[in-house]
C-alpha cells in the first residue's frame, strides 16, 4: 500500500508521454532516487493498469519547515523528513511517487520548491530517451466548458455519467485598447464555478473575445471529475503542464489522475505534448498554492 512519508498533502507533479519505451522513462526516474520501494500495481478503471514506484529523492538543501514524527508499519514511529548519510553528507529524503499507466508517466514530490530542483535532474537524466511532457490548453478547456463550467465527456464503458467541472479559476486581464488597468487577476475557487453569476461574468470575454474591451486569459484552472454525479479526482494545472494533486495514503488519487487525464483528453484539441521543462515556467502554479509545513 502506498504510504508516502508527507501524507495528505499537495504534490507538485509533471506527466511524462514516452515515445519510445516507457521502461527507459521510468528506469531513468528511477535512478534518480534512494530507498527505492516495491512497485504496485493496480487495475485501472479504464485499461491498462497503473504501476506505481515509491521513492526518495535525497538533499542537502532542507524543503521542510518543521519536522515531524509518523506511524510506519513495520518500522515504528519514524521521525519525517528521513535522513541519510551520502558521501559524508547528511541528506534529507522526500518522497517521489512514480506512476505509470501505457505510454504516461507521472512524477510528483512534496513540495514546489523541490521540483524546481528535481525535475531539471530528470530532464537532463532523460536526454535521448523520447520523453515529452504533456499539457492542456487551458483556454480551449475553458472555451469547452463554456459558462456553466460544467462538461459530459464520454466513458468508454458506457455505465457511467462522467463530467468535467472546474473548481479553481485563475485569470489574468489586459486592455487591449491600451486604457484602464484598474483590474489585471482574478482568482476564484469553489465546488461548482459555474454555478456562479460572477464566474459566467469573468468568462465571457473568453467565450466571446471580439466583443469585449478587455482580453482575459486562464493561467491556471484547477478542475474536478464527477462520476454519476460524485467527485472522484481533482487537480490544478497552468497552460505549461505543472500540476499540483493531493495524496493521501493508498494509491487511488494518484491512480485517479489519469482516469482525469483520459477524460479531457477525450475533448478534442485539449491536450498536446511539449518538449520545454514546464517546472522552469511555474510562477502562477508556484504562487497559487501555499506549501504545507
Amino acid at each position: 500500500m502506498l504510504a508516502p512519508d508527507f501524507c495528505d498533502q499537495e504534490y507538485t507533479a509533471e506527466v511524462l508521454r514516452a515515445q519510445g519505451r516507457t521502461d527507459l522513462i521510468v528506469d531513468g526516474i528511477a535512478r534518480l532516487t534512494v530507498e527505492r520501494g516495491v512497485s504496485e500495481q493496480i487495475e485501472s478503471e479504464t485499461p491498462p493498469p497503473a504501476t506505481i514506484l515509491h521513492s526518495f529523492a535525497a538533499s542537502r538543501k532542507a524543503y521542510h519547515r518543521t519536522s515531524r514524527t509518523i506511524e510506519v508499519r513495520g518500522e515504528g514511529v519514524v521521525t519525517v523528513p528521513r535522513t541519510k548519510t551520502i558521501r559524508g553528507e547528511q541528506h534529507f529524503l522526500y518522497d517521489v511517487i512514480i506512476s505509470q499507466r501505457g505510454p504516461d508517466v507521472l512524477v510528483a514530490v512534496p513540495y514546489h520548491r523541490l521540483a524546481e530542483s528535481f525535475f531539471v535532474r530528470i530532464d537532463k537524466a532523460l536526454a535521448g530517451r523520447r520523453a515529452v511532457y504533456e499539457r492542456l490548453d487551458i483556454t480551449k478547456l475553458v472555451v469547452k466548458l463554456g459558462q456553466t463550467g460544467v462538461a459530459e465527456v464520454a466513458d468508454v464503458s458506457g455505465t457511467r455519467k462522467l463530467q468535467i467541472g472546474l473548481t479553481r479559476c485563475h485569470v489574468a486581464y489586459s486592455d487591449v485598447q491600451g486604457g484602464s488597468r484598474d483590474l489585471q487577476h482574478l482568482l476564484m475557487s469553489g465546488s461548482q464555478l459555474g454555478a456562479s453569476d460572477v464566474y459566467r461574468y469573468v468568462v465571457a470575454p473568453i467565450l466571446n473575445p471580439g466583443s469585449y474591451r478587455l482580453q482575459v486569459t486562464p493561467i491556471l484552472l484547477g478542475f474536478s471529475l464527477f462520476v454519476d454525479g460524485a467527485r472522484r479526482t481533482s487537480a490544478v494545472t497552468d497552460r505549461h503542464g505543472n500540476f499540483k494533486l493531493w495524496i493521501g495514503p493508498g494509491a487511488t488519487r494518484v491512480q485517479r489522475l489519469f482516469s482525469l487525464l483520459d477524460a479531457i483528453g477525450s475533448m478534442a484539441g485539449i491536450i498536446s505534448t511539449t518538449s520545454n521543462l514546464p517546472i522552469l515556467q511555474s510562477r502562477a502554479i508556484s504562487e497559487a498554492e501555499a506549501e504545507r509545513p
